[in-house]
């Protein structure tokens, strides 16, 4: 479902998609005592600034460092997105792509490829659509120039920027094309893990999650289920390995297909579906209060919604009532309201 309710998160296609993060070399460091590894370090976020500082101080004197720059400001763009600090993590990546075109020039250049899907994703996080289809379109055209040029080599990097690609056309309202070039990341991702089974699993799943969201938006339920419950057997069979990692997609996954089937005339499996979902995310708040608190008031909300559907007013009126304790002040809170209130109203 692009279904305006959930529509295919940036956030997907950045994290697992064209952002996987590229850690600094430890053979390319400058100096060993002052290089910074952020994916081994305690503090992420906190290693990738200082990374990027060191690399700033220096490349004034020594411009060939400008490409570690660059890498560290991919990573500080990447990190700021997930600590949810949006234009920050915009403006690492637009500093990025400005070193990629002071080195490569019009040049195709996987690291200037990289650096503009990032930028895309960054921009679609903050709203800005056009600007993230333009960054989105140019790096796809220069992956397929790499992939003319060595066949093969780009198809990992070329599946990520398609995916940040159909984020960025269904935030433009262009969702025909946002099923094209979903569809090709799919099919990339099913090729790539034909041949490393398992490696891939994760990112397939997002994309099939994003495609069934496309694929609803373009009023064909039926195909958005079948896309949405695959994606649910990956993520399914992923977090009974690993709970915490995979266990918030699965989440995702349960309520996507929860309103699908809500839209198919299917309210008890709906239902279902979103309880499941629930219970997931009452899992993780317990382990992680704030990390969750947030997202377990909206499926609170969600699955609300479903029990209103089904005549179930008093149980729904318990279930809003609790997602309004948990929901931050706000946009959130605000948009829980209308329902509590018209159950209220049922109730007296």
């Amino acid at each position: 479902m692009t279904d305006k309710r959930n529509p295919p998160h940036a956030a997907d296609a950045t994290d697992q998609h064209a952002d996987s993060q590229r850690s600094i070399d430890p053979q390319r460091s400058i100096d060993p005592q002052r290089s910074i590894d952020p994916q081994h370090s305690i503090d992420p976020l906190g290693a990738a600034e200082r990374e990027a500082a060191i690399y700033r101080s220096l490349v004034a004197d020594r411009p060939a460092l400008r490409r570690h720059l660059a890498d560290a400001l991919h990573n500080l763009g990447v990190l700021r997105g997930r600590a949810g600090q949006r234009e920050g993590a915009l403006s690492a990546a637009e500093e990025a792509v400005g070193i990629w075109r002071q080195i490569v020039g019009d040049r195709p250049h996987p690291g200037l490829a990289l650096a503009l899907s990032s930028l895309g994703n960054r921009r679609s996080a903050v709203g800005r659509h056009a600007g993230a289809l333009e960054a989105a379109e140019e790096a796809v055209a220069t992956l397929r120039a790499l992939d003319r040029a060595h066949p093969g080599r780009s198809l990992q990097p070329l599946a990520g920027a398609l995916a940040g690609l159909a984020v960025a056309c269904s935030g433009k309202d262009q969702h025909a094309e946002a099923l094209t070039a979903a569809t090709e990341a799919a099919e990339i991702y099913r090729r790539l893990d034909s041949e490393r089974p398992g490696v891939y699993l994760p990112k397939l799943a997002i994309t099939l999650n994003n495609l069934g969201n496309i694929l609803g938006e373009l009023r064909r339920p039926a195909d958005a289920l079948a896309a949405s419950r695959e994606a649910l057997r990956i993520r399914r069979a992923l977090a009974e390995q690993h709970p915490e990692r995979f266990g918030p997609a699965l989440s995702s996954s349960l309520s996507n297909i929860g309103m699908l089937l809500t839209d198919l005339g299917q309210p008890d499996e709906a239902l279902a579906a979103l309880e499941e979902a629930v219970a997931i995310l009452r899992a993780l708040h317990s382990a992680h209060p704030e990390a969750f608190r947030l997202r377990l008031s909206q499926a609170l909300a969600v699955q609300a919604l479903a029990l209103e559907g089904l005549g179930h007013h008093d149980g729904a009126l318990a279930v809003v009532t609790e997602a309004l304790a948990l929901a931050p002040s706000g946009a959130v809170r605000e948009a829980m309201l209308p329902l509590r209130q018209r159950l209220t109203a049922r109730a007296e």
